[in-house]
């Protein structure tokens, strides 16, 4: 096999199990060893509660004009209600444009951005 097909094998999506050679519910450990395929970890994100609320409010003003205080107030509810259940979720930003979702350290979600090739 030669180096264009290891790559595009890698990329592929597949839906319900993951991205190539990784699986969702994957350990983080096992996602680390595919460094130079993802990139570098330029940064990561884990919020409690509060800071979801928080950052779901200024999601909120910037689109209030679309938005109802019925609209707000479902969601604020949603969040009470399921938010917490969020509080072990981490997200890892690569370099390379991906970005991944862990929950106690099992891969939950993969995004890309256009950065992503």
């Amino acid at each position: 096999m030669d180096n264009t097909n290891k790559q595009s094998s890698f990329w592929e999506f597949l839906p319900l199990r993951g991205l190539g050679p990784i699986e969702f519910l994957d350990d983080r450990s096992v996602i680390q060893t595919y460094q130079s395929e993802l990139g570098l970890v330029t940064a990561e994100r884990s919020e409690s509660l509060e800071e979801q609320k928080q950052n779901l409010l200024e999601t909120f003003k910037l689109l209030r004009e679309f938005l109802s205080e019925e609209d707000i107030k479902n969601t604020m509810e949603g969040l009470d209600t399921f938010g917490d259940s969020r509080e072990n979720v981490s997200r890892v930003f690569m370099d390379s444009g991906i970005s991944l979702e862990y929950e106690e350290n099992q891969l939950l979600e993969i995004f890309a951005d256009d950065r992503a090739s």
